[in-house]
C-alpha cells in the first residue's frame, strides 16, 4: 500500500490543494495553523478507508469539524459559514494481494499490483462511503485470503499523534491482547488513534513471553520487536516483559535493567513508536517471521516527528525509520531543521510554498531559506541589542543638531532608556555611554 497523491477540497484550511508523495519518507513543514495536522488527518481518512473491509476495525470518517469555513461580515455582524461539499480524493498503489481476478475488456486477468483511486466526501447530510467501494473490495479480498490460510502480506497502517508519549495516556481502551490466539487483523486495532496503545503492547509482550517460556520455542514476532528496540534506542541491548516483576523492562548495554516508565521522554517516545509499528507488522504478517518489519509495506503517519528528541537524535531518526521499516511509506510533520537536513530530494512538503534547496545544506541555511527564520546565526537577544544600538546611534546623530532644550531633553530621555534596556550587559551599556560622551551633547557631563 502506498499513497501517490491526495487532493483536498474544502477540508479544514484547504480550499483546493493537491499533494504528491514520495514512496519512502515525506516530511511536511509550515508555520503554525497552515494545515500540517490537517493534512495528516485527511490522510487518516484516506488510508483508513481500507479498514472498511476489515471486521472489527474502524477508520475515520469526515466530520463537521473538518468542513472549511469562511468568515462573512454584514454591517457589524460576523458569522462563520461552512463551505460544502468536502472531498478527500486519493490515488494509491496496492501490491501483494494477488494473484486475484479482475474484469477488463470482458476478460479475466490475474493481477498482483493495482493502482486505485478512491474518495470520501461530506455534503449537507452525512459522510458517504460510495467513493471508497474499490479500496473496500481490496480489503475484503485480503480478508478472504487470510481466512483461506494464504500467506498474503497485509499493509501496516498507523497514526502516531502528539499524544504518543506513553505515560500521558489514560487507560481508556480495551486491551488489544486478548486471551488465546489473536486474529491477524487485530494488528489494525486502534491503528488510527493518535495515542499509543501502551497497554495493548505490554500485554502482547507478556502473552508471547509466557508462551515462549511454556513451549520452549523462539517466537519470531517477539524477536522482530526486540531487534527494532535494540536498533532504535542507543544503548539498549534487550526489551522484555519480566513476568515476575509484571513490568516491561529495557536492558541497557551496561547491564542495567530499567522499567520503560523510567526511560527518558525521548527514549520512551521512540520506543513507543517503533515497537508499536513492529508489533503491528508482526501480528499482521506472522508468515514473515523475524523479517516482518523489513518486508511489511504500509503507510505510517507521525505528527511532530521531533517530539522530545535531542538534536542529535533528530538528525538520525529519519534514517533509523528507513532502515527499520524499508517498505513503509512515512508521512510526518516537523519544526526541526535537523530532520529537514536528513531528507533526500523531493521528500519535503512545504505548506508555505517557499522552501529553497535543503539537500546537503547547513542548519543555518535551512533555518533561514527553508523555514523563514531571520538571522539564525544570532540569538534574538543579540539581534534586539543590535537594533537598540542602531536606534541609539540614530538618536545621537539627531540630537547633535538640536538646539531646542525641550526636544533635546526628550531625546536624552530616549537615549537613557535605550542604554538601560540591558542591565545584564554592562560592557554593552558602557560602550553606548562612551559613544554618547564622544558626541558631547549639550548639558552632558562625564561621570
Amino acid at each position: 500500500m502506498r499513497v501517490v497523491s491526495l487532493e483536498l477540497t474544502n477540508f479544514r484550511c484547504f480550499e483546493k490543494r493537491k499533494f504528491d508523495f514520495a514512496p519512502g519518507f515525506n516530511v511536511c513543514i509550515g508555520d503554525n495553523a497552515t494545515g500540517k495536522t490537517a493534512l495528516l488527518d485527511a490522510l487518516c481518512i484516506a488510508v483508513g478507508s481500507f479498514l472498511m473491509g476489515i471486521e472489527r476495525a474502524s477508520g475515520r470518517l469526515p466530520v463537521e469539524d473538518d468542513v472549511r469555513t469562511v468568515t462573512i461580515r454584514h454591517n457589524n455582524t460576523v458569522t462563520r459559514e461552512p463551505v460544502r461539499p468536502l472531498f478527500v480524493e486519493c490515488k494509491g498503489w496496492f501490491r501483494g494481494f494477488g494473484p486475484y481476478l479482475t474484469r477488463k475488456h470482458g476478460t479475466i486477468a490475474s493481477v498482483d499490483e493495482v493502482e486505485s483511486y478512491w474518495w470520501r466526501s461530506l455534503g449537507a447530510q452525512r459522510a458517504t462511503r460510495k467513493g471508497a467501494v474499490g479500496i473496500k473490495y481490496l480489503a475484503e479480498l485480503a480478508r478472504r485470503r487470510v481466512v483461506a490460510g494464504d500467506a498474503v502480506t497485509l499493509p501496516l497502517i498507523a497514526f502516531h499523534g502528539t499524544g504518543r508519549l506513553w505515560w500521558n495516556l489514560r487507560d481508556r481502551r480495551q486491551t488489544t491482547a486478548a486471551a488465546g490466539p489473536a486474529s491477524r487483523f487485530s494488528g489494525y486495532a486502534h491503528c488510527l488513534d493518535p495515542a499509543s496503545d501502551q497497554k495493548g503492547f505490554a500485554q502482547w509482550m507478556k502473552r508471547l513471553e509466557l508462551r515462549q517460556l511454556q513451549e520452549g520455542v523462539t517466537i519470531a514476532e517477539l524477536e522482530a520487536v526486540r531487534n527494532v528496540a535494540r536498533a532504535a534506542i542507543p544503548g539498549c541491548s534487550d526489551l522484555r516483559y519480566l513476568v515476575n516483576d509484571d513490568e516491561l523492562v529495557a536492558t541497557m548495554s551496561d547491564g542495567e535493567q530499567l522499567p520503560v516508565s523510567l526511560l527518558s521522554d525521548g527514549q520512551r517516545t521512540v520506543l513507543g513508536l517503533v515497537s508499536d509499528l513492529a508489533r503491528r507488522a508482526a501480528v499482521l504478517n506472522p508468515h514473515l517471521g523475524v523479517e516482518a518489519t523489513q518486508k511489511t509495506p504500509g503507510v505510517v503517519l507521525i505528527d511532530e516527528l521531533d517530539l522530545h528528541l535531542h538534536p542529535n537524535w533528530q538528525r538520525r531518526i529519519v534514517d533509523d525509520l528507513r532502515r527499520l521499516f524499508p517498505e513503509v511509506q512515512f508521512v510526518a510533520t516537523t519544526h526541526s531543521p535537523f530532520i529537514i537536513q536528513s531528507l533526500r530530494a523531493n521528500e519535503l512538503i512545504d505548506l508555505n510554498r517557499k522552501h529553497g534547496n535543503y539537500v546537503n545544506e547547513s542548519i543555518e541555511d535551512i533555518a533561514e531559506d527553508v523555514m523563514g527564520v531571520a538571522h539564525p546565526q544570532r540569538s534574538r537577544h543579540f539581534l534586539a541589542m543590535m537594533d537598540a544600538a542602531d536606534a541609539y546611534y540614530r538618536l545621537l546623530d539627531e540630537a547633535a543638531d538640536v538646539t531646542d532644550p525641550t526636544r533635546l531633553g526628550a531625546l536624552k530621555q530616549r537615549l537613557d532608556a535605550l542604554s538601560e534596556r540591558y542591565p545584564s550587559e554592562p560592557a554593552y551599556g558602557a560602550f553606548l555611554r562612551a559613544k554618547r560622551l564622544a558626541r558631547r551633547l549639550p548639558g552632558d557631563r562625564e561621570a
